[in-house]
């Protein structure tokens, strides 16, 4: 399986690596400012939008790279920001943090491919349970400022729940890599795990905060 495949899963690590060194790159990189919240909504609103296009628009691989490599800077911008406060000793931790629970649930997945398991099916649970999170962050948000030690014990849990499910995310993304037809749609693959890998690293980082 692995063989059969091996052109395949090389293009889309390489592209996922390459995105996410120009992402950390950036977020490493940008001169200290003082954060402002337009500036932060600005960068996320960009992140979603391109998110978007590259979810629901048809394009060729190379344009569809150069919006992926868009998004990589966009969402290096939205780290920097909304990091900037914290220790470089923390960033680090919550990256090698990421690091290895990326290559834990990929153990994992391919070890389920290996076995005949297909794990597309969790599809539908995972999409459920990620609305259900964004809609108890938003819930969180709006009550922010009431009950602080309620409020920060809420938030942990939500990020403890957020790092569990973008894992899933991982295992099942890998496990389709091996099962799906993806008609060499390499940047396309590398751009689920893109955002599951930032996910986690963003809850990782989160919890370094708590």
């Amino acid at each position: 399986m692995l063989a059969a495949k091996s052109g395949f899963l090389m293009s889309v690590y390489a592209t996922l690596v390459a995105q996410l060194a120009v992402t950390f790159a950036v977020r490493h990189r940008l001169s200290p400012v003082a954060i402002r919240k337009w500036m932060f909504l600005a960068s996320a609103a960009a992140t979603l939008g391109l998110v978007v296009v590259l979810s629901a628009v048809p394009m060729p691989a190379w344009c569809k790279l150069l919006v992926f490599t868009a998004l990589s800077v966009a969402l290096g911008t939205v780290l920097h920001l909304g990091t900037a406060l914290m220790s470089p000793a923390a960033i680090e931790r919550a990256l090698l943090g990421a690091i290895g629970v990326f290559v834990a649930m990929s153990v994992v997945a391919v070890g389920a491919a290996a076995a005949g398991v297909d794990l597309r099916g969790m599809a539908g649970y995972l999409t459920a349970a990620l609305v259900g999170l964004l809609v108890a962050r938003l819930v969180l948000w709006l009550w922010r400022g009431k009950e602080a030690e309620k409020e920060a014990t809420l938030r942990r849990w939500l990020l403890v729940v957020g790092l569990v499910l973008f894992s899933l995310f991982i295992t099942k993304e890998t496990n389709a890599m091996l099962q799906k037809d993806y008609s060499d749609d390499f940047v396309g693959a590398a751009v689920d795990l893109y955002l599951s890998f930032v996910n986690v690293f963003t809850n990782l980082a989160g919890l370094q905060e708590q």
